[in-house]
């Protein structure tokens, strides 16, 4: 209970005054003896006992009179829910907060956004619990963090602190999970042994369909579960602080066209936005920034409801390294996805080590890379944009981070001191590529690199396959394969699928079991219908393996044009994309290796809202040389940029990260809590549309009353019985009913009463 004005029950004091006055009034007379009022002390002592007790009675009433005026002017007010909970009505509770605070929360309609409304209604609720519920405890999580912010405060300054610090941060802009952050929720508190037995939990959100429906709608199944799975008795009330009506245009991609950016090639780009509204949006305006310069892109004409337009744009870089580009449209209700950022590595040319195997005489193509090289960098006159670097096995350098790309042309195996480093490397992204031959060690490949699928290798080399004649080789099975690699061969009636014959092969037999990871992109025409082309996926990266040679040996196949279109398109492939590793999701960490002998250790991390760079420190890792440089907190979209101190005293070296948000975290559309409840059948949960004025506690503990009214019917019904008491306490007896006079002797009588 708590009351309007509670300084006035200090009134209460007044309840005394009647209790004073009769006492004074008992001690004001003398007693002298008067033998005339014999025969009335004799009635008034056969009725001494129920005159006293009628005294009593007035004087209570008129004492609970006072206490009812008092209680009347200080307004008392009770919720109908504490009634509820009698005799445990003043028993703790532990009121449990979970604040949707992902991106979609900053939706504004009006001047307040879902985030700010459910900031009030949290700022309402503590203060009603200070007023009614002090004793309750506060635990606070929110959606985007993994941990709590409060666990069971009493509602001190914490409390004020944490409200405080939802106010200047804002809502992140990272999505959420209902299910996984309540599962998380639960799971703590059922961890807490001396937590007060009754919970209340309060789920804060904009009710969005994405979250709570999910695309197959069966969040809700999911969602049930872990309710039900909640400590006994605790009740749930879900708060919509949404907008009933949203509309949002947003960007969804942002992204190159082609996978590799050179200076000087101009490079296409392309733009996604989407109308999430049900409203077509015209002439919308776009600016491309990219470095110091903004560029005004035309506008777009129309973007339909709930559809999305593309655009396309191309630009060209002047000089090598990391540049960034980003989109902007106009600001609106969301700001989150009116802006994307892309972070791309521009490349003068591409370095592709080829690996030799077998080195010829010195003469004209004698080596077994020649043919390769050639197609790769045809001469000054013919620009494709890559660099070949051909060596011998025993000259594989250990560091393969300079390189796109790594191509190893009949190698009889991998020199063991250097494998370790190419796993590392494929797994990091990088690309290598294979081509057999006569040298190559059947036992030592699938030793070193198969290891029964768990290794590099595509498959088993397996056993030699050889034709008579070039006529009698087979050629390459028509493909409808979707690939890159496969484009050339396309179609039934290819010319290039006949041109192209294997006198010598291997089996490549591809275990199901073991090697399920492997896609066999084209066939031979054999009767096995052994492998020519396999990919298999390592990590970030990938290995392509040709079942032929580089050279001559075993097909006439690189003097065909395909052969150059094929092995441009290999390098394409197997080059990281110049996107790889620039740009992050949100919360996904970033990293960097640096090689300790050119760089520092330490280094500085400039993020986005952020005026002053933090420090970041290289640490080793195990199975690497390098040093790396780690950061998990990238919670803001936008430019990272890190600035490295080379060790030769140097200017610094600076590299930049795109960071964007879910690109889902704009859609707008909303949840029915009709098709979630059915799902949460069997537990104590209430959904509430609520505005900023809503108390969250009379949503859970009732609705309050005010007993004023209460307080003056009570003194009305005491004043009346006190006016009969009083009454019936001062009436006398008529003639002849008084009682025969007693022959004690006659007490003393007050002085001054008559007969």
């Amino acid at each position: 209970m708590s009351f309007v004005h509670g300084p006035l029950l200090w009134g209460l004091g007044l309840i005394s005054v009647p209790l004073i006055i009769h006492l004074l009034n008992r001690r004001r007379f003398v007693v002298v003896r008067w033998a005339t009022m014999e025969f009335l002390l004799a009635a008034n002592k056969k009725n001494r006992r129920r005159v006293r007790l009628e005294q009593l009675l007035v004087l209570l009433l008129r004492m609970l009179a006072v206490a009812l005026i008092v209680l009347a002017v200080s307004r008392p007010i009770t919720s109908s829910g504490a009634l509820l909970f009698l005799p445990g009505a003043r028993d703790r509770v532990e009121r449990v907060v979970l604040l949707d605070d992902s991106g979609s929360m900053a939706y504004r309609e009006g001047r307040a956004s879902a985030f700010e409304r459910g900031r009030a209604l949290l700022q309402r609720l503590v203060d009603d619990l200070r007023q009614e519920r002090s004793g309750d405890v506060l635990s606070a999580w929110r959606g985007s963090r993994r941990q709590h912010d409060l666990l069971q405060a009493p509602l001190d300054s914490r409390v004020d602190d944490w409200l405080r610090q939802l106010g200047e941060q804002g809502p992140a802009q990272a999505s959420w999970d209902p299910v996984s952050a309540l599962k998380e929720v639960l799971a703590q508190l059922s961890q807490a042994s001396d937590a007060p037995a009754q919970k209340v939990v309060y789920i804060l959100t904009d009710l969005r369909a994405r979250d709570w429906l999910g695309r197959d709608g069966l969040v809700p199944r999911a969602l049930g579960e872990v309710i039900l799975g909640a400590p006994e008795g605790t009740r749930f009330l879900v708060v919509d602080v949404g907008s009933p009506a949203l509309g949002n245009l947003g960007l969804t991609v942002l992204t190159p066209a082609e996978r590799l950016a050179t200076v000087g090639v101009p490079l296409e780009v392309t733009i996604r936005i989407a109308n999430r509204g049900d409203q077509p949006v015209i002439d919308v305006p776009l600016v491309l920034e990219a470095g110091q310069s903004r560029v005004p892109l035309p506008p777009v004409g129309r973007v339909p409801p709930g559809e999305e337009v593309e655009v396309r744009h191309r630009t060209t870089f002047e000089r090598p390294g990391v540049h960034a580009l980003s989109v902007q449209l106009p600001a609106d209700a969301l700001p989150l996805d009116d802006r994307r950022w892309l972070a791309l590595q521009v490349s003068e040319r591409l370095k592709v080590l080829l690996v030799d195997g077998e080195p010829g005489d010195g003469g004209p193509l004698t080596d077994e890379t020649d043919l390769l090289r050639l197609v790769l960098s045809p001469g000054e006159d013919v620009v494709t944009g890559v660099e070949p670097v051909v060596v011998s096995p025993e000259r594989i350098p250990e560091d393969l981070t300079p390189f796109a790309a790594v191509i190893a042309c009949n190698l009889d195996r991998w020199p063991p001191d250097r494998l370790q480093a190419l796993e590392r490397w494929v797994e990091r992204g990088g690309g290598l590529g294979l081509f057999l031959g006569d040298r190559v060690d059947p036992a030592a490949w699938e030793r070193d690199l198969w290891r029964q699928g768990q290794g590099l290798l595509p498959c088993a080399v397996g056993e030699r396959l050889e034709a008579e004649t070039l006529e009698a080789a087979p050629a390459v099975l028509p493909t409808e394969e979707q690939h890159p690699l496969t484009e050339v061969f396309r179609g039934d009636k290819n010319p290039f699928l006949r041109r192209l014959r294997g006198r010598i092969r291997r089996a490549c037999p591809v275990d199901e079991r073991l090697d399920q990871g492997t896609r066999v992109l084209l066939r031979w025409a054999d009767g096995e219908r052994s492998p020519f082309l396999l990919e298999k996926d390592r990590g970030k990266g990938r290995v392509v393996m040709f079942n032929t040679t580089a050279d001559l040996a075993w097909s006439p196949w690189p003097k065909d044009p395909s052969f150059l279109i094929t092995a441009q398109e290999l390098v394409r492939l197997l080059a990281p994309p110049a996107t790889a590793g620039r740009n992050l999701a949100l919360m996904e960490p970033l990293e960097r290796g640096i090689n300790p002998a050119r760089f520092e250790p330490l280094a500085g991390l400039h993020l986005p809202g952020e005026e002053q760079p933090r420090q970041l420190h290289a640490v080793p890792r195990t199975g690497s040389d390098a040093l790396w440089f780690s950061f998990a907190e990238t919670a803001r979209a936008g430019l990272v940029r890190l600035e490295m101190r080379p060790r030769q005293g140097a200017e610094p070296h600076s590299e930049v990260w795109a960071v964007n948000v879910d690109p889902s975290e704009g859609e707008t559309a909303r949840a029915d809590p009709g098709r979630i409840q059915p799902a949460l059948e069997g537990a104590q949960v209430k959904f509430l549309s609520a505005g900023a004025e809503e108390s969250l506690l009379r949503a859970t503990d009732g609705s309050r009353t005010e007993l004023w009214r209460s307080a003056l019917v009570a003194l009305l019904v005491a004043l009346a019985l006190e006016q009969v008491l009083a009454w019936r306490a001062a009436h006398h007896a008529p003639p002849g009913q008084a009682s025969a006079p007693s022959s004690e002797p006659a007490p003393s009588q007050p002085a001054g009463v008559t007969a």
